[in-house]
Parts: structure tokens; C-alpha cells; sequence
């Protein structure tokens, strides 16, 4: 059995994406994570982690900046594909990726700032 999802993107390659266990719910391990945790910003990302007993991800935009949910989706869903290609190396941490910023990013801009917060995270 494959622990990874694998999807079809528009290029003609299968790439890796998140599924439902890689993702952040429990109230209490929300709560525990933006009071006991370690913070870095980069760019327009700010991110906070913690350590737990495995890798959960968390992704979340400002609905004051962005009144368009269209427009938070699309961020949310460009951070995931960047950290969904490198989640193996991030071992037993529950991490929150906030988007600070108040206008849209290319893929470009929102990967180096999530790879770069990601390096520091080691």
C-alpha cells in the first residue's frame, strides 16, 4: 500500500499532494501550536511550529485582506503544492504557514518564501 497520493497535473506528470492525515484540526493541537511555538517570517509567509509525535500542516490566509475566498484558495493552494513536495523532510512537527500579505503571488514567489522558512525549520 502507498502512503503517498499522487495526482495528475496539467503538465502530463504526477506530482505529490497532501492528503487528509498530513492536515491540522484538532482544536487543542491548534491551540497548543500558537501558544507554545517557535515563529519565522519570510517574504509574505509567516510560520510557526511545534514539535509533535508526527507532520501536520496547517494553511491559513486573512479573510480581512482577502474578502474573495476564490483568492484565499488560491493562495492556500499554492503554499500546499510547495510544501507537499518536500513534506518528507520535515519529521514530527505540527507547522501553521500564515499568508501575511495583501496582494496575490506567483507560485515563484510563494515557493521561495515557503523553502526558504523551510530550511530554516531544520
Amino acid at each position: 500500500i502507498l502512503n503517498k497520493i499522487w495526482t495528475f497535473c496539467f503538465f502530463g506528470l504526477y506530482l505529490p499532494t497532501m492528503n487528509k492525515s498530513c492536515s491540522l484540526k484538532s482544536k487543542k493541537e491548534i491551540e497548543s501550536l500558537f501558544s507554545q511555538s517557535k515563529s519565522k517570517s519570510s517574504g509574505c509567509i509567516l510560520v510557526k511550529w511545534t514539535d509533535a509525535p508526527e507532520s501536520k500542516f496547517l494553511f491559513a490566509v486573512s479573510s480581512k485582506v482577502f474578502k474573495r475566498a476564490n483568492k484565499r484558495n488560491r493562495i492556500k493552494r499554492l503554499m500546499r503544492e510547495s510544501v507537499s513536495a518536500v513534506k518528507d523532510q520535515i519529521v514530527n512537527k505540527n507547522v501553521a504557514f500564515i499568508f501575511r500579505g495583501e496582494e496575490l503571488k506567483t507560485y515563484a514567489e510563494v515557493n521561495a518564501s515557503v523553502l526558504s522558512l523551510l530550511a530554516a525549520l531544520k
